[in-house]
């Protein structure tokens, strides 16, 4: 099983994404996104796999293909 969480913290990293940048880009609430990349991995609520999917295609959409693998 695919850990979406660190796939998110890895994409928010390298493109320099806010939380409020996700949550714009899948419209869902801040504190959605605040709680996937909670600092406390304990406490994280885990992140759907549809969620991250849709992220790296609507970032792809905006020419960052590599995102999509």
């Amino acid at each position: 099983m695919r850990d979406t969480n660190s796939e998110l913290d890895r994409i928010m990293r390298e493109l320099g994404l806010s939380c409020g940048d996700v949550a714009r880009e899948l419209n869902v609430l801040l504190a959605t996104v605040e709680h996937w990349v909670a600092a406390d991995r304990d406490k994280r609520l885990p992140m759907p796999e549809s969620e991250l999917r849709l992220l790296q295609y609507a970032l792809m959409t905006e020419n960052r293909r590599y995102l999509l693998f």
